[in-house]
């Protein structure tokens, strides 16, 4: 998502650290190659900077079902 918007990776830590969140670039990296498990608040943060929605993200329905009806 962030490639197809013609973001580098270093442009997105920019902004979100003009958010608030001053985020490693270690740790951006980890996110992006799914080595780290993203917060709510940074998942928000990453959204907000790339002018996505929850509903634009690549999810399997199944994953949402999941989320909607735990057991």
């Amino acid at each position: 998502m962030r490639v197809a918007r013609g973001l580098s990776a270093t442009d997105v830590i920019a902004q979100l650290g003009v958010l608030g969140w001053e985020v490693a670039a270690s740790s951006y990296s980890q996110l992006e190659s799914g080595q780290r498990i993203l917060a709510d608040i940074e998942l928000l943060l990453i959204l907000k900077v790339l002018g996505a929605e929850l509903k634009d993200l690549d999810v399997p329905k199944s994953l949402w079902r999941a989320v909607k009806n735990p057991k």
